[in-house]
């Protein structure tokens, strides 16, 4: 037996070698409120009612396709939110949806706007909107999924700020999230321009969380009633790093709250970020959590055995994952690159204490 036999960086050397020599438009900032210093705010409380969603509600809906009606569902329906520069299919088209559909499970995917390289509050809007509609449509609660920011910033950001969807949601599972400080990898890189999410999601060279993640994890940063389960790994270059003292994505510990490092699972991961959906440690984990909707699953229970043993998850053979890798590689540099802005985009009004923003009347 060969445990954590990886390996996987051609995709990651590609993009920093994109990084290296491509010529990018710059833009300006964005346009909805003033960024304030994180010392100096008093944001609004975690009761309040959300705003009125700015996305038109036939564009939010046109945004959501399920495997079946939500209306015929007889368990709680799969959202699937995608990260970021990735849309759902190319995310997990090869790897979990194969896995859904095996065990009848229902689920609708959400494609945001820019393939989530734009403002992630833009995004949220969305994930508010699908739970909504998934949750009137079945009278089930929602189970969220995702990887990177669809298993933290556009699902967590949506959730903190619209509180009437927190009964409505079950559980919370996926991997390589941003939670913390958000990621370091592209701060050097974001001193010139970086595409709206990054500035939202990167820790920032002076050590500190940007605006948005300070944001979203003010007043309190999980919610009773939702089971969160996050499988990250020590190895992660760009949700990371994950060791210190102040990791990047482990939630703060709860009841309903589960972190589950790869390397507790198979202690010779070295997973990567974009490997992150042909793993079968945290295939394990998260279809574990899946299948226990409102319920946090049993790692000990885990085959760790036969788990560490494989090289892929169940649904993902070696031709699979290099080739839909190899269109991953090929895809994140050229968006990534698109629409780059020169500071973090500022946050809503709807952010601060009676919906006052700073520097405005």
């Amino acid at each position: 037996m060969t445990i954590g036999r990886r390996r996987r960086t051609s995709a990651l050397c590609s993009i920093i070698a994109a990084l290296g020599v491509a010529t990018v438009t710059v833009v300006a900032g964005g346009t909805d409120a003033t960024a304030a210093p994180t010392s100096a705010v008093t944001y609004a409380p975690v009761d309040q009612p959300g705003p009125a969603l700015s996305v038109p509600q036939a564009t939010l809906d046109a945004a959501v396709t399920c495997s079946q009606d939500p209306a015929t569902a007889t368990r709680d329906v799969i959202l699937a939110v995608p990260p970021t520069a990735l849309d759902p299919e190319m995310s997990y088209g090869w790897s979990y949806f194969p896995g859904f559909a095996a065990n009848k499970w229902p689920y609708c995917v959400l494609t945001v706007p820019d393939h989530g390289d734009g403002d992630v509050q833009v995004a949220a809007e969305y994930v508010v909107n699908a739970v909504r509609r998934i949750y009137a449509e079945s009278h089930r609660q929602v189970e969220l999924f995702g990887w990177s920011q669809g298993d933290s910033t556009s699902p967590r950001w949506a959730l903190r700020w619209w509180p009437d969807i927190r009964p409505m949601v079950a559980s919370m599972a996926g991997f390589a999230p941003d939670n913390e400080t958000g990621g370091g990898f592209l701060a050097p890189i974001c001193t010139i321009a970086c595409f709206p999410a990054a500035w939202q999601e990167l820790r920032r060279n002076d050590g500190k969380a940007s605006n948005f993640i300070t944001a979203m994890n003010s007043g309190q940063q999980t919610f009773p009633g939702i089971a969160y389960t996050s499988v990250y790994s020590l190895t992660d270059e760009l949700a990371g790093p994950n060791i210190g003292p102040r990791p990047v994505s482990p939630l703060p510990a709860a009841p309903n709250v589960l972190n589950v490092s790869e390397q507790s699972i198979c202690p010779l991961n070295v997973e990567e970020h974009l490997t992150f959906p042909a793993s079968p440690s945290a295939y394990a984990v998260v279809m574990a959590a899946l299948a226990t909707p409102g319920k946090l699953p049993d790692v000990s229970a885990l085959d760790k055995r036969a788990i560490c043993s494989e090289l892929f998850q169940p649904n993902v053979s070696l031709a699979s994952f290099v080739t839909n890798e190899a269109k991953i590689a090929a895809v994140v540099p050229q968006r990534i690159l698109t629409g780059m802005i020169t500071s973090e985009p500022p946050l809503r009004c709807y952010v601060y204490a009676n919906g006052t923003c700073p520097g405005k009347p």
